[in-house]
């Protein structure tokens, strides 16, 4: 699969873009997918301060399938480093699954994470071991982004996790 330079292929390519993103909040679950735009989140409780968002995972790094147990350890870390990013904060993170449509790809764990900027979610996937993440601004379509900079150019953020 992808890795540093390499291009991704036109099939993994697809896949990202044949996923449901599943958010699970407060009883309720929101969709998001790639290109659209992110509906759930007007005139729900998402709406209030989000500036924008990113849904990030650290399953199955360079989109090779690990162990469940393995994959689990890899999400705590995740987590783990999320707050102490400052970012479990109520209502700044939320657990969620990535399931691709037609089951071609097993379901992972995921989480959407509220105001953080697209260089800071591309630093943690990269460190993750992922090749993508999902990332939008508020109004605007959910974006497939690339972790690695040659194949999503790079920039410079703030993130505040207070906001």
């Amino acid at each position: 699969m992808a890795r540093g330079n390499e291009r991704f292929s036109p099939a993994l390519l697809r896949a990202y873009r044949a996923t449901a993103y599943r958010i699970y909040a407060h009883d309720m679950v929101f969709t998001a997918r790639v290109n659209e735009p992110a509906s759930f989140l007007e005139g729900s409780f998402f709406a209030r301060k989000t500036r924008s968002w990113a849904i990030l995972t650290a399953w199955n790094p360079h989109s090779q399938l690990r162990a469940r147990q393995e994959n689990l350890r890899a999400q705590q870390a995740l987590l783990y480093v999320l707050r102490r990013m400052g970012f479990a904060a109520k209502g700044r993170i939320f657990p969620g699954e990535n399931f691709s449509d037609g089951g071609a790809w097993p379901p992972e764990a995921t989480v959407f994470i509220r105001n953080l900027c697209r260089e800071k979610a591309r630093e943690l996937a990269r460190a993750f071991g992922q090749n993508a993440f999902l990332w939008a601004r508020r109004g605007g379509k959910s974006q497939l982004i690339f972790a690695h900079p040659s194949l999503g150019g790079r920039g410079r953020c703030a993130y505040n996790a207070k906001r």
